[in-house]
C-alpha cells in the first residue's frame, strides 16, 4: 500500500519538477472614471444678445449685446440637479430706431431644476429680474428701474471637473418698462463659460 501511495506522489509530482511552478500572470488594473457630477458652487462670465420690444406708444423694438458675471449652487440628486443662480449683465439693448432708450443692465435671481445626463446638464429655468432703462433725451428724459420676470432654458457642458461652457435661452417680461404706462418684452440668448470650485 506505501508504495502504491510512493508511487501516485511521484506521478503528479513530475509535471511540477519537469516545468517548475507556472508564473502568475496579475491581471491588469481596471481603471474606474469618478462619476460625473454637478454638486457644487460654480462661477462664470457670459456674453448676451437681446432683442425684444417696448409697448410705450408707439411701440418700438429693441436690440442689443449685454456682458456679465453670474454666481449659482447646484445640488445633484441623482438624476435631477436643482439649483439657484444671480447674474449680472451690462452693456445696451437700445431702440432699434431713432432715440436713446435703452436697457443698460440686468439683475437675475433664478431658481434650475435640470436633468444629470453625465456631462451634459439640461435645465429649466424662472425667476426675477431688475432692469435699468435709460433716455437722457431732454426733455423726456428718464432713469428708471423696473421689476420683471422670466423663465427660459438651458444646457451646460462638463469639458472637465472643473470647466464646464453653456448656452441659454431666456424670456423676459417688465410690466412697467420706461414708464408706469408701458411694458418691455425681452428675448436672449447667452452663451457662457464656468469655473466649478
Amino acid at each position: 500500500m506505501r508504495a502504491a501511495l510512493t508511487a501516485l506522489a511521484v506521478v503528479f509530482a513530475a509535471p511540477a519538477f519537469a516545468g517548475g511552478v507556472a508564473p502568475v500572470t496579475p491581471l491588469p488594473p481596471v481603471m474606474i472614471e469618478p462619476e460625473q457630477t454637478w454638486d457644487g458652487w460654480y462661477g462664470g462670465l457670459q456674453l448676451t444678445y437681446g432683442q425684444g420690444e417696448i409697448d410705450t406708444p408707439p411701440a418700438a423694438d429693441i436690440e442689443g449685446n449685454l456682458y456679465g458675471i453670474f454666481l449659482g449652487y447646484r445640488y445633484d440628486m441623482g438624476d435631477f440637479v436643482l439649483g439657484g443662480e444671480l447674474d449680472y449683465e451690462h452693456g445696451s439693448v437700445a431702440l432699434d430706431a431713432p432715440g436713446d432708450t435703452e436697457v443698460d443692465w440686468i439683475f437675475r435671481s433664478a431658481v434650475e431644476l435640470g436633468y444629470d445626463a453625465g456631462n451634459l446638464l439640461p435645465y429649466a429655468t424662472v425667476g426675477v429680474a431688475t432692469a435699468h432703462f435709460t433716455d437722457p433725451t431732454p426733455p423726456a428724459g428718464f432713469d428708471a428701474t423696473s421689476l420683471g420676470y422670466f423663465a427660459g432654458v438651458g444646457l451646460d457642458y462638463a469639458i472637465s471637473e472643473r470647466f464646464t461652457v453653456g448656452a441659454e435661452v431666456l424670456f423676459h417680461q417688465f410690466d412697467e418698462g420706461p414708464s408706469a404706462t408701458s411694458s418691455t418684452s425681452l428675448q436672449t440668448l447667452s452663451v457662457n463659460a464656468a469655473f466649478r470650485f
